[in-house]
């Protein structure tokens, strides 16, 4: 029966080395493309990101991220910061998240919305902020990026032309 037992719990786990994040520790900020949130993309700095037009009308941008050296499971927190100071969103202390594991990093299944006023956003610089906290060590990465609505005749899923509704926010 131990062994049995044994043999299950083997094989528990989203790598052999017990849900560490491989790799030397840190963190990158990173995106996804308009309609694919669980694409990653790495942000240096100085992009140009395109906000989300959600089911409910509203704005958001995808934030999501890449992990090293910490403890899969962990507290994920997001920060969008314009240029000026003013704080478009922020939900820390953040939420729980077992990141999924890659070959030398782990990243979020798919990007999270940061909700923000279109109006407050577009055209705007703004710095997105991702923080993880596995209980031993909290580790962050901040880029600064230029904010935009989609383009004009980008549609929402629904019919609408959410450029537009973005532009027309304000």
């Amino acid at each position: 029966m131990l062994a049995i037992a044994l043999g299950v719990l083997s094989g528990c786990g989203p790598d052999p080395v017990q849900g560490v994040c491989r790799g030397e520790l840190g963190v990158e900020a990173g995106t996804a493309p308009y309609d694919e949130p669980e694409t990653f993309v790495a942000l240096q700095g100085e992009e140009m990101v395109t906000m989300v037009m959600g089911a409910q009308g509203g704005f958001h941008i995808w934030q999501s991220l890449r992990a090293r050296g910490v403890e899969s499971t962990c507290q994920v927190a997001r920060r969008v910061e314009r240029a000026d100071g003013l704080v478009l969103f922020d939900n820390r202390p953040g939420d729980r998240f077992h990141l999924e594991t890659g070959e030398s990093y782990c990243e979020l299944e798919q990007a999270q919305p940061s909700f923000v006023s279109a109006c407050d956003a577009h055209d705007q610089d703004v710095f997105l902020e991702v923080e993880v906290d596995d209980g031993a060590r909290i580790i962050s990465d901040r880029v600064r990026v230029h904010v935009t609505c989609p383009p004009l005749g980008t549609d929402d899923g629904n019919g609408n032309d959410a450029g537009e509704v973005c532009l027309n926010d304000c």
